[in-house]
């Protein structure tokens, strides 16, 4: 009889990581930032809300939320595989103008955060077309390749945002989407690209959609950041006309941002079929893998989105909360372009992101020299500017840009 195989040999044979270049820049400067003593250093890196004080408060109709949630919730037990049925009832109507009891094309199902409703929307994906591929738009989120690539999809890239002119290419997305061909699907941001702060214009998704669907593509939107653009209806209006005009489409929702609750995690996956005969399969597909995935949900959150939206007065209070931090974002931008003419393109972008047409090694010297700190890629997250540090950062890029023209 063969001896048993020593514990600490068991895994030797599982094959190194390969070190993602992109993920490993980006630990470094936050490694970097941590570690950085200076006061008044600048972080413009990590993408969630930041007021004037510098810090990431949860909102007023949040804590009271959790206020009722104390006093009234009367058990923790488990809910299903799917979720919180009255959220993805709240979603459906936040991001489509629909219920789900109107509309038997769709089902829900809740995730835990924006990034999982993408993986679970790659892996219902790569289930009905084995093989498929997905077209991405350049600059890309560096998480989106390996969730996609983790599907076994294969990432095509498309050109969308031009960091010198800080433009939307669009003519060259949609030579290059040409491409692809029937059955592809396409990510699509509906409003506050991340990482450029850019967004199509209502011209432009009146060319896109119909391509879309002449094409037979398979429009995957992701929509995290509604709400911190134009306004909820406005932020949701290239979806809603998505959803309207293609047959088939998956929407990645995110509550992350505009509920401010980052470290809670809450998503939700949506699907619409071109026949109401498919949604029960396509709703128990979802519904296996997420159970392969996480099994049960955690539901806290979940709760709280659900008691504000359930509530008539917290869900005015949530609006104007939101509204403030969307107006403060542009305000903010408005003050970089009075301080530097050269950002004028920022007015017309939208959300936490502004993508500045640094290289690596000037991001490397504005934390070096300035105590700056934004993404290795020159993406910064304008909500972690203030008064206090508004104009150092003006200053600090505007001798940046004169090097450059240099």
């Amino acid at each position: 009889m063969s001896s048993p195989l020593p514990a600490s040999a068991l895994f030797s044979n599982l094959p190194a990581p390969q070190p993602d270049p992109v993920l490993t820049r980006i630990s470094a400067f936050i490694s970097a930032y941590g570690l950085d003593t200076r006061p008044g250093k600048i972080d413009l890196g990590l993408g969630i809300y930041k007021d004037e004080t510098g810090e990431a408060p949860i909102l007023n109709s949040v804590k009271a939320a959790e206020a009722k949630l104390l006093f009234n919730q009367a058990s923790k037990a488990y809910l299903s595989s799917s979720g919180d049925k009255a959220f993805i009832d709240h979603i459906v109507w936040l991001a489509l103008g629909q219920t789900m009891a109107g509309a038997d094309r769709l089902f829900g199902v809740q995730t835990p955060g924006g990034g999982r409703a993408l993986r679970l929307a790659g892996a219902l994906y790569a289930a009905a077309k084995p093989g498929g591929s997905i077209w991405v738009g350049t600059p890309i989120l560096p998480s989106h390749e390996p969730i996609f690539s983790s599907c076994r999809i294969n990432v095509m890239r498309h050109p969308f945002y031009e960091g010198t002119s800080g433009r939307v290419i669009f003519e060259t997305m949609l030579n290059s989407l040409s491409a692809a061909k029937p059955g592809d699907a396409v990510l699509l941001h509906g409003c506050c690209h991340n990482p450029s702060g850019a967004t199509l214009s209502r011209a432009q998704w009146d060319r896109l959609i119909p391509f879309l669907v002449t094409k037979q593509l398979i429009p995957i939107v992701e929509l995290s950041y509604h709400g911190l653009g134009e306004g909820l209806r406005r932020d949701s209006e290239a979806t809603r006309a998505i959803f309207a005009a293609c047959p088939e489409a998956l929407l990645a929702y995110s509550c992350d941002k505009n509920f401010g609750m980052h470290r809670d995690r809450v998503g939700a996956l949506i699907g619409q079929m071109s026949d109401p005969a498919h949604v029960s399969a396509a709703h128990g597909c979802a519904i296996a893998y997420a159970r392969a995935s996480w099994s049960m949900l955690p539901n806290h959150a979940v709760a709280v989105i659900r008691t504000i939206l359930d509530n008539a007065d917290l869900t005015l209070q949530w609006r104007e909360e939101l509204s403030d931090r969307r107006q403060r974002l542009r305000r903010i931008r408005k003050l970089l372009v009075i301080f530097e003419p050269r950002l004028a393109y920022i007015l017309e972008q939208q959300g936490l992101f502004v993508q500045l047409p640094l290289g690596e090694s000037e991001v490397l010297e504005l934390a070096r020299s300035d105590a700056i700190y934004l993404a290795p890629s020159g993406r910064a997250n304008i909500a972690g500017l203030n008064a206090s540090n508004l104009e150092r950062f003006i200053r600090a890029l505007a001798l940046m840009f004169d090097r450059k023209r240099c």
